[in-house]
């Protein structure tokens, strides 16, 4: 054989040794690629999920501050407290109610 034969069968196998390297590097890179890709998506799912949770979390505080206050407002009038205020004290309903019912308590 030529020397010529040798250097093109040399070339042959080191064009198709490169391209073989090629393929699986690229192949390796775009698996790595949709790896960090659904890696990212899902961590912005965890974000959007703790933010909706967070948001619905304090929807229900405020739902529940508002129940809160008429519930101590029911409690206060059905009282016994009340009851004795109504019945034997000299002050009057508006009186009381003007003094307590104002305060910091009650107030949203």
């Amino acid at each position: 054989m030529s020397k010529e034969l040798y250097i093109f069968l040399g070339a042959i196998v080191g064009a198709l040794a490169a391209y073989r390297t090629a393929r699986v590097t690229g192949n390796k890179q775009l698996e790595i690629a949709k790896l960090n890709a659904n890696k990212e998506l899902q961590l912005q799912e965890n974000l959007l999920v703790d933010e909706r949770v967070k948001a619905e979390v304090i929807i229900e505080r405020n739902k529940l501050e508002t129940l809160h206050i008429i519930l101590s407002q029911i409690a206060l009038e059905t009282s016994l407290t009340m009851s004795f205020i109504q019945s034997d004290s000299n002050m009057e309903l508006k009186e009381f109610r003007t003094r307590y019912l104002t305060s910091d308590l009650y107030k949203n």
